[in-house]
């Protein structure tokens, strides 16, 4: 995990106040790797789903007609 610091500036008004207050502040942002290719490409993740989608209907028809 690769973690990136940004110095800023926050502005903000309390309620019944008028005169706004700026304060320094840093934001930490934290980067994660991307996820394998494998794990994202379209093509696996919907050929994974079409096969368990696939065995299950095959299964289920075994199970009505009587076949194991």
């Amino acid at each position: 995990m690769q973690i990136e610091k940004v110095e800023t500036l926050d502005f903000y008004t309390s309620a019944g106040h008028v005169h706004e207050q700026v304060q320094r502040v840093q934001i930490v942002h934290e980067l994660h790797p991307p996820p394998p290719p494998t794990a994202v490409s379209s093509g696996g993740i919907f050929e994974n789903v079409a096969a368990s989608m696939t065995s299950a209907f095959n299964s289920t028809k075994d199970a009505i007609s009587g076949r194991k």
